[in-house]
């Protein structure tokens, strides 16, 4: 079944045999089970909820490093419905894979089907369904810090709190080269964790912030920071995982970079035309250049999520 948690080389050849099947139905059925498995019912009495799933998930992420693996030995052998086995088998490979190196960083688009995440005037809200937004917000508590671009926070003024499920706000970090924001965008000003706004080395912010605001300046090569050095702001405050939440920008230099271990892209089922590109960069040369990563497919409502494993990537 599509959503079995397994190697990314099982996830990989699940989902080619998915699609080679053919058909009307296994063309909807892409992750391999009927659809809206977001909202299925529990199996049986006996069945682990949701909410007790969640809550063991952000226990492990925010608890000790060294229990992450054995929490989802244990969870998988539990009976759970299908909407529980996704969330659980989307969640694992953040929990049980930290990096030694670096924060592991995940990131999530959403995407129209002709591979847009905006009309060309920036509307975006909202792409994708309810249970996309859920998962988001998912990923906000699961992870330690969220990160966007200014003109993320310029475009949408979010605040990045977890609001839509249980869990810990993140510390929210903001890549602003030029200090264009203003203090008092949510990101800044709403409750929720404390904000790091990183501006260029000769950029300062120019009004007065308050003390949940840190202020990091780090040096600008054309414009753009060294992504590198934002990984180190990160790590050297003690934070293991990265939410890269946008904009499509944002993405693509982490992409580029090769600094982006998963990207979940939630593919709705809409055509938009002429809008924003998803991926804004070119990533090769040629197509035999470009990457191609293990993917696992997942139906979330109307829309489809794509788990893409960029550690396990040809060439």
């Amino acid at each position: 079944m599509a959503a079995q948690y397994g190697s990314a080389d099982d996830r990989a050849r699940n989902v080619g045999s998915d699609k080679r099947e053919g058909g009307q139905d296994s063309a909807r059925v892409i992750g391999g089970h009927d659809g809206n498995t977001m909202h299925s019912a529990n199996s049986s009495p006996t069945a682990m909820t949701m909410a007790t799933l969640w809550a063991t998930l952000c226990d492990a992420f925010h608890g000790d490093p060294a229990r992450g693996e054995r929490v989802v030995v244990a969870l998988d052998q539990r009976e759970m419905d299908q909407a529980c086995r996704d969330v659980l088998n989307l969640f694992a490979p953040l929990l049980v894979t930290p990096r030694p190196d670096r924060p592991l960083v995940v990131a999530h688009l959403a995407q129209s089907l002709d591979g847009c995440i905006a009309q060309a005037n920036g509307e975006s809200h909202w792409i994708s369904g309810d249970e996309d937004l859920d998962h988001t917000h998912r990923l906000r508590a699961a992870c330690d810090v969220v990160l966007v671009g200014a003109e993320t926070v310029e475009r949408d003024d979010c605040a990045l709190s977890v609001r839509r499920v249980e869990g810990p706000h993140p510390v929210r970090v903001v890549l602003d080269p030029t200090a264009r924001l203003s203090p008092d965008r949510k990101i800044f000003s709403s409750p929720g964790g404390a904000t790091i706004w990183i501006t260029g080395h000769d950029h300062a912010p120019q009004a007065e912030t308050s003390d949940r605001i840190e202020v990091v300046q780090l040096a600008t090569r054309q414009g753009q920071f060294e992504l590198a050095d934002v990984l180190e702001v990160v790590s050297a405050r003690g934070h293991r995982r990265l939410f890269v939440e946008g904009g499509g920008i944002t993405v693509s230099h982490f992409l580029e970079a090769g600094l982006l271990d998963r990207l979940h892209l939630a593919v709705a089922p809409v055509l938009i035309g002429g809008g924003r590109p998803t991926i804004g960069l070119p990533l090769g040369p040629t197509l035999s250049h470009c990457p191609r990563p293990a993917i696992r497919v997942y139906d979330m409502g109307d829309d489809w999520l794509f788990d893409c494993d960029l550690r396990l990537t040809s060439p």
